[in-house]
C-alpha cells in the first residue's frame, strides 16, 4: 500500500541515504570497488554502490578508510534533513569561494553544530567518533542512558559527548571496538559513515513496518550492469530520475513531485504494486522492465506512459486522462478504463494491446495504429466517443457509442442500442440484449438487425482483473451478420482537436535550418537591451515559423508534443507570439556574487518563464537587482557582463504565486572551470558553442559557452554533466556528441578529445547529389542518450563517433524533409567495420493533390504507411501549391489521411499504391470531393 506523502522519518531516512552520493568523491555508479576485497564493510558498502547512494573515486576505487571532514558531514546532514535557511557565520577560515560555504552557513541556522573557541569552523577537519555520536543522537532524537556506557576508554571522551557515546550505543548505532574501547577521539572513516548511517537507517524506521527509500535528487540509480535488490518500497518524488537494473520486492510510486517532468524504468522488475500520479507530455518510459498490477492516476492534467523494448505490464488501470503507447515488442495484458475517470477526458491509446475494458463514460477515447485483440464496453459506460486508425479484432458493445475513423474492426457485438460507426466492420454479431429490429448506424445509414433467438451467450470482461461491473449478465443470443454493403462516407472531424497532430516529429524544427537547440539556448543574443531598466517589459519571443516536416517514425503515434493539445500548423512567413495572460506581479529581488566573495558588478541578467517563454531583462548594479514579473515560473539562464563583456551561462529557478516570490534570490556563481577540445589529429576545434547537460539537476539543466581557438570557460556547480553538442561558429552546423564528465569541488576534466574523423557519402541511386542537410544517428544500446545528429554538405558528412553499433535513421534535407534510411554501421577501431559508408537514398517519388475542378489544393501534409505489417512505418510529406515528393523504398502503401493547413481539419483518404525498382506502378493523383 502507498503513502502518499511519508511520515518524516521515513522522508529523513530516504533522503540521508540518498545525499551520501552528494559527496565529492568521484564518478558515481562505479559498481563494486576492487579495494573492497575482504573489508568489514563490503557488504553494506556494496549495497548502497548499486543503488546508486554512495560513489567511489574516479579511479574506481572506494578508500574505504580514507576519514569524512566536518564539511562533507554537513552537506549531508543539509540535504537529508532538508535545512535551507541560511544565517551568517563569522567563521575566520570559510570563504564564499568554497563549495561547502552555503552548507555550512545551513548549518549555523539550524544549530546542530558549532564552531571552536577561536572563532574558526574547520571545515576539512576529520570528524571522530564522538563528534558524529553526538550529531547522531541529535538527528534522531535519542535519549542518553541513565548509566554510562561501559566502555574501557570512556574517560577519554569529552563530558559533552558521554551521554550522546551512551546513547548511539545502546541503539546499536556505534559500537566499541573488540577490546573494549570506544575510541571516541579517532577520525571516521567512509567505511563506517556508511555503516553507521545505514543502522541509523533501520533505528530510525524501527517503529514502522514500512521502509522506503525515496529519490528525492534527479539523477540515475542502480547498477551499470548486474541486477540491485530493493527489499522495500519505493517513491519517486522528483522528475529527471532514471532506476535502472532493479529488482524492486516493495511498491513503486512515480508521485505527484515529477509533475510534468520525465522518469525512466530500465530493466526494473515491480513485484508490488505500481502507481503513476506525476509526468506530463515528457512521459514516464518503462523499457524493458516487469510489472504486475499499474495504475495511472494524476489529479491534474494528463500523463503519458510510453512501455517498450521488453516491457511486460499484466494490468494497467487508468484512472484520469492519459496517453499510452505499447510499442513493438512491449506487451500489455490487459488495460483498463476504469470509472474513476472524469469526463470528457481524452484517452490517447497507441501501437498494440491484448484487452481494452472501458468501464467510464463521455470520454474522447482515441486508438491509433498497431492492434488491440479485444475491446468490451461495460454497460455502465454510456455515451463515449471512439475515434478508431487501429485493427480491433473483436469488439463488444454492451452500451451506445459513436465509432469514427477507418480503423478495422474484425467482429462487432451488438448488445444495445444508440451504436454509431464510420466504417463498416468485417462482421456483425447482435446479441439477444437489444430490442427486436435494433439499429445500428454504419456510415451514415442505419441498419435493421433482426435480433437471434439462439442461445445466449454472456458478455463479459475480456483479459481479467477488470476492477469493476463486467457486463457478465449483458449475453443474448448472437447470430453472425455479413457487413453491411454500404459505401462509407467520409466524416469531416468536426474540430481539429479530435484528432491527433499529423506528423509525429522528434522535436518542434523552428525553422528549415539543421537541427532546432535541444533546450532554449543560454545564449542572450536575441535580445538587445542597450539601457535595461530595473521594471523591464516583458520581451514577447516569437515563436518560429512551424514548417511542417515530413517525418519517418516507428508508429503512427503522435509525438509527444501532440498530446494533448494539437499543435496548430502555421503557413510560411506567419509567426505566432505568445499572450501573457491577466496574473498578479510580484517583486523579485537579488544578489549575484562570485565565488572569490567578489559581487558581479553591472551587466545584464536574462530571465524566461517556463510557462509562455516570455524572456525578461533585468539590470545589474553592483551585483544587485529588482524586477517586478508577473506569477508564474522562472528560469535565469544568463547574465552578461557590461564590464568585461563575458556572458555566464546560469541556471537558477524559482516562482512568483500569488503575487509573491517564494525567495530572494542569491546566486553564487561556481568557480570557473577552464576546458579544451580537439580533433584525434591534436589540432584544435573550430571558434563556436559547447553546449553541456547537467543530468542530477532535472531535464532542463543546460549551459553553455563560447570556443575561441578550441578552448572554453564554465561556470558550473558540483555535478554530473554531460557535453551535448558543439555548434561550428562559421556555418552554425551543429555536431551532436556524448561526453560525461562531472566537477567536484569546482574542479573538473574538460579536455575533450574527439574520435578519429569518418567520412561519408550520401546520393540517390542514380548517383544525383544530395541537398545540404544533416542525418540523425542513434547509438544501439546506449546507456545515455546515444542521439548524434552530423551536418550533411554537398553529400559528404564526417562522423566523430567512439566504438559501437548504430543506426543511421534518417536524412533531412531541404524544406525539413526527411527520409528515413535505416543503415546500420559498426565502428571498430576508429574505423567502420564493413567499409566506407556510401549511402544511397531511393528517389523521390513525386504527386499531386487537387480538388475536383483541376485546382492545386494548396498547403498541407499527406501521410502515408506500409501496408501489410502490424507495425508499420509512416511517412509523411509537405504539400506545396498541390505538389509533394516522397521518398520510399519498394512496397505496397496506404495513403492515411490529408491535413488542410489552410482550414486546419483532417480529410481521411483511402488510397492505395505500390513503388516497384524505385518507380511508382500508377500515378499518385489525388483528387478531394467537394464537402
Amino acid at each position: 500500500m502507498f503513502i502518499k506523502r511519508s511520515v518524516s522519518k521515513k522522508v529523513v531516512a530516504g533522503a540521508l541515504a540518498i545525499c551520501l552520493a552528494i559527496l565529492p568523491a568521484g564518478a558515481a555508479f562505479a559498481g563494486i570497488a576492487p579495494d573492497l576485497a575482504g573489508n568489514w564493510a563490503k557488504n553494506q558498502i556494496s549495497k548502497w554502490m548499486d543503488q546508486g547512494l554512495i560513489s567511489g573515486y574516479p579511479d574506481g576505487e572506494f578508500k574505504p578508510d580514507n576519514p569524512v571532514t566536518r564539511a562533507e558531514l554537513t552537506v549531508l546532514i543539509n540535504r537529508a534533513f532538508g535545512f535551507t535557511e541560511t544565517k551568517k557565520a563569522n567563521f575566520n577560515d570559510i570563504s564564499s569561494s568554497k563549495w561547502y560555504y552555503s552548507s555550512i552557513l545551513q548549518a549555523n541556522a539550524a544549530g546542530y553544530i558549532q564552531g571552536y573557541e577561536d572563532g574558526t569552523f574547520k571545515p576539512d577537519q576529520k570528524i571522530n567518533r564522538q563528534e558524529l555520536a553526538v550529531i547522531i543522537s541529535k538527528l534522531l532524537k535519542l535519549t542518553a542512558p541513565a548509566a554510562a556506557p561501559e566502555f574501557k576508554d570512556i574517560t577519554k571522551s569529552a563530558a559533552w559527548s558521554k551521554g550522546a557515546i551512551g546513547a548511539v550505543s545502546e541503539q546499536g548505532i556505534m559500537k566499541g571496538s573488540g577490546d573494549g574501547n570506544f575510541r571516541p577521539l579517532a577520525y571516521t572513516t567512509r567505511a563506517e559513515t556508511v555503516v553507521i548511517l545505514d543502522r541509523a537507517l533501520s533505528v530510525l524506521n524501527a517503529d514502522s513496518d514500512e521502509y522506503v527509500i525515496i529519490y528525492e535528487t534527479p539523477g540515475i540509480y542502480g547498477p551499470l550492469s548486474g541486477m540491485s535488490e530493493v527489499d522495500s518500497d519505493v517513491v519517486v518524488s522528483v522528475p529527471g530520475i532514471t532506476l535502472r537494473n532493479m529488482n524492486i520486492t516493495g511498491d513503486l510510486l512515480l508521485g505527484e513531485g515529477i509533475a510534468e517532468g520525465d522518469v525512466r524504468l530500465q530493466n526494473v522488475t515491480v513485484k508490488g504494486n505500481t502507481a503513476i500520479e506525476g509526468g506530463g507530455v515528457n512521459s514516464i518510459h518503462l523499457a524493458d522492465s516487469t510489472l504486475g498490477s499499474v495504475r495511472v492516476n494524476k489529479e491534474d492534467g494528463s500523463v503519458r506512459v510510453v512501455a517498450e523494448g521488453k516491457t511486460q505490464i499484466h494490468n494497467l488501470q487508468i484512472q484520469s486522462a492519459a496517453a499510452v503507447e505499447s510499442l513493438t515488442g512491449a506487451e500489455i495484458s490487459t488495460l483498463t478504463l476504469s470509472p474513476e475517470i472524469p469526463a470528457d477526458a481524452r484517452i490517447l491509446l497507441t501501437g498494440s494491446f491484448k484487452a481494452v475494458n472501458i468501464l467510464a463514460s463521455r470520454l474522447n477515447i482515441e486508438l491509433s495504429g498497431g492492434t488491440v485483440e479485444a475491446v468490451n464496453l461495460d454497460k455502465t459506460a454510456g455515451s463515449n466517443k471512439l475515434s478508431n486508425s487501429s485493427n480491433i479484432k473483436s469488439m463488444t458493445m454492451n452500451a451506445g457509442i459513436q465509432i469514427s475513423g477507418k480503423g478495422n474492426i474484425g467482429n462487432a457485438v451488438v448488445n444495445a442500442s444508440g451504436i454509431t460507426m464510420e466504417n463498416a466492420p468485417g462482421k456483425l454479431t447482435i446479441g439477444t440484449d437489444v430490442p427486436a429490429d435494433v439499429k445500428v448506424n454504419i456510415a451514415g445509414s442505419d441498419l435493421t438487425v433482426a435480433a437471434s433467438s439462439a442461445a445466449p451467450t454472456a458478455a463479459v470482461l475480456v483479459g481479467g482483473g477488470g476492477g469493476g461491473a463486467g457486463g457478465g449478465d449483458g449475453g443474448g443470443s448472437t447470430v453472425e451478420t455479413p457487413a453491411p454493403a454500404v459505401t462509407p462516407t467520409p466524416i469531416a472531424t468536426p474540430a481539429p482537436t479530435a484528432t491527433p497532430t499529423p506528423i509525429a516529429t522528434p522535436a518542434p524544427t523552428a525553422t528549415p535550418t539543421p537541427i532546432a537547440t535541444p533546450a532554449p539556448t543560454a545564449t542572450p543574443t536575441p535580445i538587445a537591451t542597450p539601457a535595461p531598466t530595473a521594471t523591464p517589459t516583458p520581451i514577447a519571443t516569437p515563436i518560429p515559423t512551424a514548417t511542417v516536416a515530413p517525418t519517418a517514425v516507428n508508429s503512427p503515434s503522435p509525438s509527444p508534443s501532440s498530446w494533448p493539445v494539437v499543435t496548430p500548423i502555421v503557413t510560411p512567413g506567419s509567426t505566432v507570439a505568445p499572450t501573457p495572460p491577466i496574473v498578479n506581479h510580484g517583486v523579485v529581488k537579488g544578489f549575484i556574487e562570485r565565488a572569490d566573495g567578489k559581487a558581479v558588478d553591472t551587466g545584464i541578467l536574462y530571465l524566461e518563464r517556463d510557462s509562455d517563454h516570455m524572456i525578461y531583462t533585468a539590470a545589474l548594479t553592483n551585483g544587485e537587482f529588482s524586477i517586478d514579473l508577473p506569477d508564474g515560473p522562472y528560469k535565469i539562464y544568463s547574465l552578461r557582463s557590461t564590464t568585461t563583456q563575458e556572458i555566464i551561462s546560469l541556471y537558477y529557478m524559482f516562482y512568483i504565486m500569488n503575487g509573491k516570490a517564494d525567495r530572494e534570490v542569491h546566486i553564487l556563481i561556481p568557480e570557473q572551470q577552464a576546458g579544451t577540445i580537439q580533433y584525434s589529429d591534436g589540432t584544435a576545434f573550430e571558434n563556436g558553442e559547447i553546449i553541456v547537460q547537467r543530468l542530477d539537476s532535472g531535464p532542463l539543466g543546460w549551459y553553455s559557452a563560447e570556443i575561441q581557438a578550441g578552448r572554453f570557460n564554465f561556470n558550473l556547480p558540483d555535478g554530473h554533466y554531460n557535453v551535448e553538442m558543439l555548434i561550428y561558429g562559421e556555418t552554425n552546423n551543429q555536431l551532436r556528441i556524448n561526453y560525461l564528465f562531472e566537477v567536484i569541488d569546482g574542479k573538473s576534466n574538460l579536455d575533450i578529445k574527439l574520435p578519429p574523423k569518418i567520412e561519408g557519402n550520401i546520393s540517390f541511386v542514380d548517383g544525383s547529389p544530395i541537398d545540404d542537410g544533416w542525418l540523425e544517428i542513434r547509438e544501439m544500446n546506449a546507456q545515455n542518450y546515444g542521439i548524434y545528429r552530423v551536418p550533411v554538405v554537398a553529400g559528404k558528412f564526417d562522423l566523430y563517433l567512439p566504438d559501437g553499433d548504430y543506426n543511421i535513421q534518417l536524412l533531412n534535407i531541404k524544406n525539413s524533409e526527411s527520409i528515413a534510411l535505416r543503415t546500420q554501421i559498426t565502428i571498430v577501431n576508429g574505423e567502420p567495420a564493413a567499409g566506407p559508408i556510401d549511402i544511397k537514398v531511393p528517389l523521390a517519388i513525386s504527386g499531386k493533390i487537387y480538388n475536383e475542378d483541376g485546382t492545386p489544393h494548396a498547403n498541407g501534409v499527406l501521410m502515408i504507411t506500409e501496408a501489410g505489417t502490424d507495425s508499420p512505418l509512416s511517412y509523411a510529406a509537405t504539400v506545396t501549391n498541390g505538389n509533394f515528393d516522397f521518398y520510399l523504398p519498394d512496397g505496397e502503401y496506404d495513403v492515411l489521411f490529408y491535413w488542410d493547413a489552410e482550414h486546419q481539419k483532417r480529410i481521411d483518404i483511402n488510397r492505395k499504391f505500390k513503388v516497384e525498382e524505385g518507380l511508382l506502378v500508377d500515378p499518385l493523383d489525388i483528387i478531394l470531393a467537394k464537402e
